[in-house]
């Protein structure tokens, strides 16, 4: 586990910072009382990274394989993933992609603004390093003596800025969880406040579904080609493309607005109820939403095929969320949208994430009876390197070995990309028993970024384990871990 230990940047602190760790060497005695930063930072912006061994992962793990043309889900503890058709990223050949989806808690700490707490475990979620397709449903369970009133949403740990991030979440008093939509992996935990809190900084908002589950035969967008015309799965949404808060000090706090997405599910057959009705708190402030509606056919069973999908939204506008109000989206049909756009790449809000994304995040990477995946986030080279039972050592210049380890992808200061991961991984039926072992190496610093974080994920047999810790410099190699096939 990784610790920031800093405290905060103070323009009238002129600092020396002798060893370059991003610290002043003297605290910082803060005007107006008797507090004083022991911690102060030589500059705005600096992340710093206390320096430890790298850290064994805790116990206890679930772990589902998932194909990208159909969905799935898993569940650990008081976590749960549910992970929709068409999420998981297609192969290089344009293939279904296949991914290991895992959930651990973790010992991780958040630190969070005064006035809110976390609730209950951390859980990693991963795999770290990929972007889904499709927005994917992450569910917490609201712990016993927690009452659900004071549940926010949920604080994520992004390791660019190196800092825990707020995201609104839907409460589900009755069921006692809160649902969040990502996408892409990463460490995640329940935040509570009190309700006279929430009252006062902020109010709902609340999207509603009628459309029952696997009912009413898909129409298909112009472009569209190959559908079924099948049943239909609805999702009625908003995109937050952006926010100004009220109270502009509590923006550093929240992930970025345009990243938040509110969905409302349509009506399972089981259920009784007459509509799916979500409810979401935010910041009170001045929001620019775009509403819409995703349509896709419901599988019947056929993992080849993809089914079609498409989303048409309403005009992009601009709606004021007051202290205790709640701002209402009742229920959308394509009926009422003749003639609006069709985005065939999913949800309007996704769309333009997935036309920006980076070659290489769009794919899947291979797994098989062993997977080991390399995350970071700075812009440096970091090496895997995996030994096997034989002696033979996969790295970025021995790609593939003669026990059938591949090395399938590889991060380098010539072609970086910002959180692409490296793996290396054994085809189903081919690894060889024995022990494995896994190290990490500073290969090259690309742009001054000093020490860098790091994070191996293994899976062997279906068990996942995650690893962090951090290289100091370049040309220090660190072992990660051994394991053994029987």
């Amino acid at each position: 586990m990784l610790k920031s230990t800093r405290g905060n940047y103070y323009s009238d602190n002129p600092c020396t910072d002798s060893n370059r760790d991003g610290i002043c060497d003297s605290p910082y005695a803060i005007p107006g009382g008797d507090s004083v930063d022991r911690y102060p930072l030589a500059s705005p912006g600096v992340i710093v990274i206390e320096e430890r061994a790298p850290e064994e992962p805790v116990e206890g793990s679930g772990s589902a394989t998932i194909s990208g043309s159909q969905s799935g889900s898993v569940s650990f503890g008081g976590a749960a993933v549910q992970i929709p058709a068409g999420s998981v990223p297609p192969n290089v050949d344009g293939t279904p992609g296949t991914m290991v989806v895992s959930i651990e808690k973790t010992d991780m700490r958040p630190e969070l603004a005064d006035g809110l707490s976390p609730a209950g475990e951390v859980y990693q979620l991963g795999p770290e390093g990929t972007v889904f397709e499709r927005p994917v449903q992450i569910t917490l369970r609201i712990p016993e003596g927690v009452d659900p009133n004071t549940i926010i949403g949920v604080t994520t740990f992004n390791d660019t800025s190196g800092k825990w991030e707020l995201i609104p979440g839907t409460v589900d008093s009755d069921a006692r969880t809160v649902t969040v939509f990502t996408d892409h992996f990463s460490p995640y935990a329940l935040v509570s406040g009190a309700d006279e809190w929430m009252r006062r900084n902020g109010g709902w908002i609340e999207v509603i579904n009628t459309h029952r589950y696997n009912t009413v035969s898909y129409s298909p967008c112009d472009g569209e080609e190959g559908c079924r015309r099948l049943p239909t799965h609805t999702e009625h949404g908003i995109c937050i493309q952006n926010a100004v808060f009220r109270d502009p000090s509590v923006a550093y706090s929240w992930t970025p607005p345009g990243n938040w997405l509110i969905l409302a599910h349509d009506v399972m057959p089981s259920s009784t109820a007459s509509e799916t009705r979500t409810r979401f708190w935010v910041p009170a402030g001045t929001y620019t939403l775009t509403e819409f509606l995703y349509v896709s056919e419901v599988n019947p069973g056929d993992p080849m095929y993809v089914p079609c999908h498409h989303a048409k939204s309403k005009q992009t506008k601009v709606y004021q969320v007051n202290p205790g109000d709640t701002l209402r989206f009742d229920h959308l049909d394509e009926s009422s949208l003749q003639g609006a756009p069709c985005f065939l790449g999913g949800y309007p809000c996704r769309s333009a994430v997935a036309a920006a994304a980076r070659t290489g995040r769009t794919t899947s990477v291979h797994t098989g009876d062993v997977q080991v995946t390399l995350t970071w986030y700075a812009n440096a080279d970091i090496d895997l390197y995996v030994e096997d039972p034989n002696g033979d050592l996969v790295y970025y210049d021995n790609t593939q070995v003669p026990s059938g380890g591949q090395l399938d992808r590889d991060n380098m200061c010539s072609n970086f990309e910002m959180g692409k991961p490296e793996n290396i991984f054994w085809p189903t039926g081919s690894a060889p028993p024995g022990v494995y072992k896994v190290s990490v190496n500073y290969f090259q610093d690309c742009g001054g970024v000093g020490a860098v974080r790091w994070t191996v994920r293994t899976v062997v047999g279906g068990d996942v384990k995650t690893y962090t810790g951090v290289l100091n410099s370049v040309g220090e190699t660190q072992e990660v871990t051994t394991f053994e096939i029987r």
